[in-house]
């Protein structure tokens, strides 16, 4: 196995750096995408999970922790599956995906799924607080116009 490490941005802190292996659905059938350290990194903004492959250090696997489902793979206690919108083929344009990961421990997998829900619970509040302030933003944007209206009237 190469040293190659899954790498995260300066602005986020690691919340879980195990090994897995990757596969992603396409119908009828799982298509092995590589194998690599699965990282769950958190930054003020969002929560993401992404893997780059052992050796090459393509992405693999790249999709922020948002309106997900995640749950253990059929009679498999070691893999995980978790459909998402996956950017790490296009980078900007998200694509939806279902993944599954296989760790080398159940009690791997488990851990995974519980973080991954619990950030997602995180995240519902991130964005309604965040739409809360777009909302309060949009709103002191259209004070300010109605001021300026107010202001240009009395000139006239």
């Amino acid at each position: 196995m190469s040293s190659l490490k899954t790498k995260i941005d300066s602005d986020e802190i690691e919340l879980f750096r195990e090994f897995a292996k990757v596969y992603r659905f396409a119908a009828p059938e799982w298509k092995e995408r590589g194998d690599g350290e699965l990282v769950i990194a958190k930054s003020d903004k969002f929560t993401r999970v992404l893997l780059h492959r052992e050796g090459t250090g393509k992405l693999a696997c790249n999709f922020p922790i948002y309106e997900l489902k995640v749950e253990q793979m059929g009679t498999s206690a070691k893999a995980v599956t978790i459909a998402c919108m996956d950017y790490s083929e296009s980078g900007d344009k998200a694509v939806p995906t279902v993944f599954a990961f296989r760790f080398k421990e159940e009690d791997l997998a488990k851990k995974f799924i519980k973080l991954v829900g619990e950030q997602e619970k995180n995240s519902d509040k991130n964005v309604k607080q965040s739409n809360k302030e777009q909302s309060d933003d949009i709103k002191k944007e259209e004070n300010k116009d109605s001021d300026i209206v107010e202001e240009i009237k009395k000139k006239e």
